[in-house]
């Protein structure tokens, strides 16, 4: 099965800005240019996961492939459940609260594949439904904004599933069909649908200024984050996947992002129990070049982890046990099926 590394890099930047956010904010590494890129980790991630999920439906069969969804998403869920469980209870600190359904990423991504299993594949649909749920976030922000505390944290959560929408759309405009992998393969190319896509989110990003007045953060956020995510995106595909360049720089992102589910599970624990202890035993201080420096010392470890654990399909990690564990979900509901039909 063709992997695509201009998903694999985009995955693994979102990952190492997580990393470096959470030393930022959680352990209070001198990273302060780190924690305004927060606004930006979770939306990139689900982006990612919603191009993912059309990948990954594209390769399935019609037939199967919500189920398997299905299968992936309570998978996921019990992921979640369990990460937040051991996360209180080992990292109180970091994770005060215990809840069954935090929306946090994971949560939000299974959240997503539900969505694409009883929601139209129709991409006019997934454009409809974005701007629909921008129409009420404002309502709210502006009309309602004296709901109670506890209703409108839970819906700014359920607001980010817009961002897994949209990089399904992304999957449609430059994934699906090869659409934008058929084409020449020149830089100047490259330089065209770039521009566009500056211009586009330029002229849009003015609109926004001129309606909203800088008072509806969210569309701004969005802009943001959208438009960065299909510029790296479509540079990566001329540059990586249709050029067959290899960039150092970027395999160093390439590698992990292919074991990012697993590392989204092990870094905080990492971090605090093994980098941590270090900086404080050998008298580190947690200046930006230190934090940098191990936050890329962290990702080389994590590539040579990589390269000797694809060999063995990952077994054990979270990529691993998702894939199988989906899998036999999958085939008991086959099972439960097929036994109610005997009845």
């Amino acid at each position: 099965m063709e992997r695509y590394a201009s998903i694999d890099i985009i995955r693994g930047l979102a990952i190492f800005s997580m990393v470096g956010v959470h030393m930022a904010v959680s352990l209070f590494f001198d990273m302060s240019f780190m924690t305004g890129l927060g606004v930006l980790v979770t939306p990139l991630f689900l982006m990612v996961a919603g191009t993912s999920c059309e990948l990954f439906s594209a390769r399935r069969q019609l037939n199967t492939y919500k189920l398997e969804l299905l299968s992936r998403a309570l998978i996921l869920y019990i992921f979640s459940i369990a990460g937040l469980f051991f996360g209180h209870l080992f990292l109180p600190k970091i994770y005060p609260v215990f809840e069954f359904f935090s929306l946090g990423l994971i949560q939000l991504i299974a959240l997503g594949y539900v969505f694409s299993i009883i929601l139209p594949l129709n991409l006019k649909f997934k454009v409809l439904l974005i701007i629909i749920v921008f129409i009420i976030a404002f309502i709210l922000k502006v009309y309602f904004s004296h709901l109670p505390s506890s209703f409108l944290p839970t819906y700014s959560r359920l607001f980010y599933i817009v961002y897994f929408w949209f990089g399904q759309i992304v999957y449609a405009f430059l994934y699906s069909n090869h659409k934008l992998l058929t084409i020449n393969t020149t830089r100047n190319n490259m330089y065209n649908y770039l521009s566009i896509i500056l211009v586009s989110y330029i002229s849009i990003y003015f609109i926004y200024l001129h309606i909203f007045l800088n008072n509806f953060n969210d569309l701004l956020i969005f802009l943001l984050t959208s438009g960065f995510y299909i510029l790296l995106a479509v540079f990566l595909i001329f540059y990586i996947d249709l050029g067959k360049r290899k960039v150092g720089i970027l395999n160093l992102f390439e590698m992990p992002g292919k074991i990012a589910f697993t590392i989204y599970y092990i870094h905080m624990p990492l971090i605090f129990f093994f980098v941590l202890p270090l900086y404080k035993f050998f008298s580190f201080n947690r200046s930006t070049i230190m934090s940098i420096a191990t936050i890329f010392l962290l990702f080389l470890i994590f590539a040579v982890i990589e390269i000797r654990w694809r060999k063995r399909k990952y077994i054990m990690g979270a990529e691993w046990i998702l894939r199988e564990g989906a899998e036999l979900v999958r085939r008991f509901i086959i099972i439960m099926k097929h036994s109610k039909f005997k009845d």
